[in-house]
This record gives C-alpha cells, sequence and structure tokens, in this order.
C-alpha cells in the first residue's frame, strides 16, 4: 500500500512539472516571478481573515447589553 501511494505521487509531481515546463510563452509578466501565486494565495488568505474579523467586531457582533436596552 505505501509503495502505491509513493508511485503515485511520483507520478503526480512528474505530470506537474512536464505540464508546468512544457508551456511555450508566459501570458502575463507576473508568470515569470516564482512562487508568485503561492504569495498571491497566501496574502489573499490574510486578508480575507483580517476583513472578516474586522467585519465581525464593527458590523455583526453587538454589546453585552444589546437586548437589555
Amino acid at each position: 500500500m505505501k509503495k502505491v501511494h509513493w508511485i503515485i505521487l511520483a507520478v503526480i509531481t512528474a505530470v506537474s512539472l512536464i505540464a508546468q515546463y512544457s508551456t511555450g510563452e508566459h501570458h502575463h509578466w507576473w508568470d515569470l516571478i516564482p512562487g508568485f501565486y503561492a504569495i498571491y494565495g497566501f496574502v489573499g488568505c490574510i486578508l480575507i481573515v483580517k476583513i472578516s474579523k474586522w467585519y465581525g467586531k464593527k458590523i455583526v457582533f453587538r454589546g453585552e447589553d444589546y437586548y437589555d436596552r
């Protein structure tokens, strides 16, 4: 079973590398930056968390005495 997992991992890695390096030209300038999409995704996740926390604190949550007023 472990051998099958390693074979599948090797095939996925090989196909990924072939697909990445077999394409011809880059369509956008940011395609030339190594790791751009990883950084872009990480920054996007951080922004989603920060914006949702701000939204929750400022708009959604109410004070403890909200229903007592």
